[in-house]
């Protein structure tokens, strides 16, 4: 697909189409059904995404019905319930002031999905409750979905047991945009368009260009056949960090000393005198030297992890379990994870530290870390943020 569109361009797409079609929905009424969503745009795949937001909404709201003091998991109370958001969900009615907002989003998560597909998914899956992609929300979710469906289809065969994890589940989406790719550049032009925006002239060729001035304008792609391994990003970073290459070779030492005739000594009471002759040696060693990559001996991030620590007090002290890991940060820690793993982003440090505090276990906690901000903020493995940080998820969740 021709990148006619920055990905700046999004914002300024989605707020005119808003403010235009925002017009056209209410010109007759003042709320909206969901039978008038389905329908109140041109583009079918914003109308969807709208109705996935009230969706969402829907669900989120009825589960706030549940309370510690009834038995919710009564037969009868579940069939009554269900029978209840059923028929909620038949009477969507949503104003103009309410519309704006969820018509706005639609567009843009739109024009991301058909624009930069992986890294909309990526978005989209960091929300999934205890990062686990399961049956039942691709279920859920692919109907509203009217452009890359096949991607969750595909990662529903792909689920061999009741879920997988995030992370995995990203892997497997890349490699089926490498393989097969939608060509979506007439529907970003009519969303443009649609908007009040002209596409931008597509660049003239020049025809001057030799052949290795083209191939660095359009690098080839990569093959269909090639797949990378399905591993996290943050297991990748680890496993390179373990690669070591040796080679030996010989060289030839050459070691010229020189003896030179020492005086006699001084007499002493024990009266020994000693005298040497001058000597030239010339001495030619063969010797063997090892020549080892620069990754020898750095230690990786499992390494200093497993490493068995000392019995001291402060040793079984940072062993020991804590329980609350937002508790028990330091001032000079907090701030040291906050520039050094996220950027300084408040909001993200805040929501791992929670993530944490509501994983059953420290591999659950792990793997949901590493796949929604270790590859977002490029953690190194072998940082001292890093290892820390990592040291205390695990004596939170030990």
């Amino acid at each position: 697909m021709a990148n006619k569109w920055n990905t700046t361009d999004i914002e300024k797409i989605s707020t005119a189409f808003t403010h235009k079609n925002l017009e056209k929905c209410f010109q007759n009424y003042e709320q909206i059904s969901g039978e008038d969503i389905v329908s109140s745009t041109a583009i079918p795949q914003v109308n969807y995404f709208i109705l996935r937001e009230i969706f969402l909404r829907w669900e989120e709201e009825t589960q706030k019905f549940k309370s510690q003091y009834f038995d919710f998991q009564a037969e009868e109370v579940q069939k009554s319930f269900l029978d209840f958001k059923n028929t909620l969900s038949r009477y969507i009615l949503v104003n103009k002031e309410n519309f704006a907002p969820l018509l706005e989003s639609a567009v843009k998560k739109t024009l991301e999905l058909y624009m930069r597909p992986e890294a909309f998914f990526i978005a989209d899956f960091r929300n999934l409750p205890d990062f686990k992609l399961t049956q039942e929300w691709i279920n859920k979710n692919v109907v509203f979905f009217k452009k890359y469906d096949w991607i969750l289809r595909e990662l529903q065969n792909h689920i061999e047991e009741d879920f997988i994890y995030a992370n995995h589940a990203l892997e497997r989406v890349k490699i089926l945009l490498q393989t097969h790719t939608e060509n979506l550049e007439e529907e970003i032009d009519a969303i443009a368009q649609e908007a009040g925006f002209t596409p931008p002239p597509a660049e003239p060729e020049n025809d001057n260009l030799s052949f290795f001035e083209r191939l660095v304008a359009n690098p080839p792609k990569p093959t269909a056949n090639f797949q990378e391994p399905e591993i996290s990003p943050f297991e990748r970073i680890v496993q390179k960090s373990k690669v070591q290459e040796t080679q030996k070779v010989e060289q030839i030492i050459e070691v010229e000393t020189t003896t030179i005739a020492a005086p006699p000594v001084v007499e002493t009471p024990v009266h020994v005198v000693i005298e040497t002759p001058a000597e030239t040696h010339r001495i030619v060693e063969r010797v063997t030297v090892s020549k080892t990559s620069i990754f020898d001996n750095v230690p990786t991030l499992n390494d200093k992890m497993s490493t068995n620590e000392g019995n001291s007090l402060s040793d079984l002290q940072q062993r020991s379990k804590i329980d609350s890991l937002k508790g028990s940060l330091s001032l000079n820690q907090r701030f040291a994870f906050l520039n050094g793993l996220f950027g300084g982003n408040l909001q993200d440090f805040e929501a791992a530290l929670n993530l944490v505090e509501e994983s059953s276990n420290y591999e659950v906690a792990k793997a949901a870390l590493e796949a929604k901000f270790a590859n977002t903020y490029n953690w190194k493995s072998d940082s001292d943020e890093s290892i820390e940080f990592f040291q205390l998820v695990k004596r939170r969740l030990s």
